[in-house]
């Protein structure tokens, strides 16, 4: 198997495994044995297609992905700083509190959850004198800086350190910013 189909394989099972989850939890099934014999099953080909992802020969997609999200926050700090200096970011966006960081989780995950295709240019980003709904655009930018050096620190990547990667990436912005 290639390197993308393992990474979609991986995340079918996640998926599957999520389900399984719910089902037992709200009782859902009428064989609960079996429901967590089935989950005990997803769990170890989960196992097995991450020591695959980890193995295999050609990862030519997660080194693509590793690049990407590095341009990924490049083209947020780009944008970011092309507002001036009296203006922050709005952490609303118009939409919800806190948006903007969901919406910079949202793009790095679809880097690392399939074969990168692209990345999305921010160019829509709302900016507020609002103090109660603004993030310090240096702050933010400074972050993502940081962020970058961390990614080109990951040696011989692959999907599972990237998704590994995202999910620290996940818990530092929102320890930091939320």
């Amino acid at each position: 198997m290639t390197e993308n189909q393992l990474l979609k394989e991986l995340v079918n099972l996640e998926n599957q495994l999520d389900i399984l989850n719910i089902q037992r939890d709200l009782n859902y099934t009428d064989n609960l044995l079996q429901t967590e014999q089935e989950i005990s099953s997803v769990e170890n080909k989960i196992l097995e297609t991450k020591d695959h992802l980890i193995r295999c020969t050609d990862k030519k997609d997660s080194i693509q992905a590793k690049f990407s999200i590095i341009e990924q926050f490049q083209k947020y700090i780009d944008e970011i700083n092309k507002m001036p200096d009296y203006l922050n970011l709005s952490r609303s966006q118009n939409m919800t509190k806190n948006i903007v960081f969901g919406l910079i989780c949202q793009d790095i995950h679809y880097l690392v959850q399939d074969r990168p295709y692209g990345i999305r240019i921010p160019a829509y980003l709302i900016y507020t004198a609002d103090n109660e709904d603004s993030i310090n655009k240096k702050e933010l930018t400074d972050f993502l800086l940081a962020e970058i050096e961390t990614v080109k620190c990951i040696d011989s990547p692959d999907y599972v350190k990237l998704r590994q990667y995202f999910q620290q990436f996940k818990e530092r912005i929102f320890n930091k910013f939320i």
